[in-house]
């Protein structure tokens, strides 16, 4: 291995007591159950910065895809609450409650109120506006992890070539 090579053979992290400083060994034998013998090199890298575009992409992504399991979710829970009757007996509370007859035309109903047109509007303008702040804070968040790591060097991380 050149000097300039940053892969090292990898062995298990451990301090003995012998005086040396107690090199640091990484022995992925012993850890992963490798008994065959075989070898595994550890590859050392440092995450110096993130590609701003990249971190748009998928945080918009990321929010699109949350975007819609909440409005799937919400559909979902809406025909169930629906199907159970859950929509009809609220009704039938507050009119007993109220003392009108919601049925009759005393007044509006919880359905009319939460309709699933409504309900799907508030919840897609929710999704769109969810979309947008998780674009702008991944987006933000990676800014903010390129200028720390400008300072501290990055994020070191150890990958293990099998």
């Amino acid at each position: 291995m050149s000097s300039g090579d940053r892969r090292a053979p990898a062995t298990r992290r451990s301090r003995s007591g012998s005086g040396s400083g107690g090199a640091a060994r990484l022995d992925l034998r012993s850890l992963y159950g490798g008994g065959s013998g075989e070898r595994r090199t550890l590859n050392r890298s440092t995450v110096g910065s993130v590609d701003l575009w990249s971190a748009f992409k998928l945080s918009f992504l990321t929010g699109v895809g949350l975007g819609l399991a909440i409005v799937a979710g919400v559909t979902l829970l809406w025909f169930a609450l629906s199907t159970v009757g859950v929509f009809d007996d609220v009704n039938k509370l507050v009119g007993e409650l109220a003392g009108t007859d919601a049925e009759q035309g005393g007044g509006s109903t919880l359905t009319d109120l939460l309709g699933l047109g409504t309900v799907l509007t508030f919840t897609t303008v929710f999704a769109v506006i969810n979309t947008l702040v998780m674009t702008l804070l991944g987006t933000l968040l990676a800014l903010v992890y390129n200028l720390m790591a400008a300072l501290v060097g990055g994020l070191r991380v150890d990958l293990i070539e099998d």
